[in-house]
């Protein structure tokens, strides 16, 4: 009887274990962002990265950082054609991730703001798509790792 006791124990001990939520689970966890095929990352605990739409105008004009302390811009419209990217001054930020169009060029940029605020430009056939201003207001001062 002493063993079949202990074994109800440890077993019933067990059991408490996983109802009571120490085991690993996905509940509460945001999404990665998914764009043309492409994960950007994103996910984990709390609420997901947003993708800033530059090619409509923002409202507020106000940008926020997303929670992983990066910023997400959708700089086409869909995955057939992407666009050329840049933003000013180069220093402020980093590309640190970007989902692909069908030809090659960028469709979403993931960028990782450094010190100071910068604009971002995306041109298709020399014609601007989408734009945005990234304040540094709106985020703090940072610096880029390994810059």
């Amino acid at each position: 009887m002493g063993r079949s006791w202990a074994a109800a124990t440890v077993i019933g001990a067990a059991i408490a274990l996983g109802a009571t939520g120490c085991v690993w689970s996905s509940a509460g966890a945001s999404p990665s962002i998914e764009e043309c095929g492409t994960s950007l990352g994103g996910g984990g605990i709390g609420p997901g990265p947003e993708v800033v739409d530059a090619t409509q105008p923002i409202p507020g004009n106000r940008i926020l950082q997303s929670s992983d302390g990066k910023f997400y811009f959708q700089v086409t419209r869909g995955c057939d054609h992407g666009s050329h990217v840049t933003w000013t001054p180069k220093t402020a930020a980093h590309l640190v991730g970007e989902a692909d169009a069908r030809d090659g060029l960028p469709a979403v940029v993931v960028l990782q703001p450094c010190q100071s605020s910068f604009r971002l430009t995306a041109k298709q056939n020399g014609k601007v798509v989408a734009s945005a201003t990234a304040r540094e207001e709106d985020w703090g001062r940072q610096s880029c790792l390994g810059s």
